[in-house]
């Protein structure tokens, strides 16, 4: 009965691991870009300070 139990499980998990692995990219690109925003709004300021 355990064993069918963690088959289950396992089966039952594997849609949220799907879900997991696809936020986890998404997250990536997200951190990604959120590291390179303050440079853009660094060369925004630049700009600004130029006018």
């Amino acid at each position: 009965a355990s064993s069918e139990w963690r088959l289950s499980v396992l089966v039952g998990c594997e849609p949220f691991a799907q879900a997991a692995s696809i936020l986890y990219n998404k997250s990536r690109t997200v951190v990604n870009m959120s590291l390179l925003d303050p440079f853009l709004q660094i060369t925004d300021d630049e700009k600004d300070f130029e006018d």
